[in-house]
């Protein structure tokens, strides 16, 4: 059974994991639940839930001494990373690396995509040996950062937004992919009138995968 308290005790996430054969989460969801928050919340401020979340996964192979994460083959072009939603403006353009190279490592040696108009900056921690550490083995993270127009003032200027993102490497039952979130403000409006410090932040997804998956 899991149940923890969120959103300074004004939300919940509760529910139980069936762990199956092989150690596949079997049947398993989760309840998860937000109450409306005060005035001042700039991400997700009204009530939603409960939702129920379904949830996937097996256990965690780390790779092997000269394996690479996600049991990719070497090669350039073997990985993608892929950024949905969360308020960024065309990011199969901007922030998408549409096929880069993973090598062996943790973190992992990365080549980064030959186009990055976004910035985005990527780190992979598969691990290495026996040692597992909660939270960082299987992880991946970075950032990114968007330049646009702010025409919500006159004259328009350039305004600089700048995100993190975070994920897991997950076994969903067709293999490996890494499963994240980044949070990102949306463009300033002149009617309702909004700013660059009381936007709404949005939450977008991204998935780092084998190029073809």
């Amino acid at each position: 059974p899991i149940f923890t308290l969120l959103y300074a005790r004004t939300g919940s996430l509760l529910g139980s994991l069936n762990i199956g054969a092989g150690g596949a989460l079997n049947a398993s969801s989760l309840s998860w639940f937000k109450h409306t928050q005060t005035v001042s919340t700039r991400s997700y401020k009204g009530t939603f839930g409960p939702l129920t979340l379904e949830t996937i996964g097996r256990p965690y192979v780390i790779p092997s001494m000269n394996g690479i994460t996600m049991g990719l083959t070497g090669g350039a072009g073997n990985a993608r990373l892929i950024f949905r939603d969360g308020s960024a403006p065309s990011p199969a353009n901007r922030l998408d690396w549409s096929a880069f190279e993973m090598q062996k490592g943790s973190p992992a040696k990365i080549l980064p995509h030959a186009s990055n108009p976004g910035l985005v900056k990527l780190t992979v921690t598969p691990g290495s040996g026996t040692a597992f550490t909660s939270g960082t083995t299987g992880s991946f993270s970075g950032s990114f950062t968007l330049k646009d127009s702010d025409t919500s003032i006159t004259p328009s200027r350039d305004l600089t937004r700048s995100a993190t993102f975070t994920g897991m490497i997950v076994d969903d039952g067709t293999g490996q992919k890494g499963y994240g979130f980044f949070n990102l403000a949306e463009m300033p409006t002149s009617s309702p009138k909004t700013t660059a410090a009381t936007t709404k932040l949005l939450s977008g997804q991204v998935e780092l995968s084998a190029t073809t998956p």
